[in-house]
């Protein structure tokens, strides 16, 4: 299986919300990177993953395009869903549901070794998810957009 098919089978899983794929796909000491954790250990990345879905339903998570060099892979995706739960931030404040629908997107770089990913750094705009939550205004560098 090539590193791309490895990541491939990740987003699927996610989407699908088939926990013990995603626990498989990642190595047992892979490291895992976002906007608001740096963690280690495939228990704590399935922690996270988990943590990120539950508040959302309705979920679409689709690759927009996709890079593959050697062990490394280069995914820009987006993620659509809606907030039917409440949300806990960085620090433990939960924020009650807004029932909106939110669009996001990012990209991830993933380490791939064998049929394992050992290390993924994912970047999403924080900004946008709480702007599409109702919950910050929309500015932007140039003025309200």
């Amino acid at each position: 299986m090539k590193p791309i098919d490895v990541v491939e089978m990740l987003h699927w899983a996610i989407q699908a919300r088939d926990w013990d794929t995603v626990a498989l796909v990642y190595g047992s000491d892979a490291t895992y990177q976002d906007p608001e954790v740096s963690i280690r250990g495939g228990e704590a990345i399935l922690k996270r993953a988990k943590a990120l879905e539950a508040p959302f339903s309705d979920v679409s998570y689709e690759i927009l395009g996709a890079l593959e060099n050697g062990s490394r892979v280069a995914v820009e995706w987006r993620y659509r869903a809606t907030n039917h739960h409440p949300i806990t931030v960085a620090d433990g404040v939960d924020l009650p549901a807004t029932g909106k629908r939110v669009e996001v997107r990012g990209m991830s770089v993933f380490e791939v070794e064998g049929e394992k990913i050992v290390d993924e750094h994912a970047y999403w705009d924080d900004y946008q998810l709480y702007h599409d939550l109702g919950l910050v205004p929309a500015v932007g560098l140039f003025g309200s957009w």
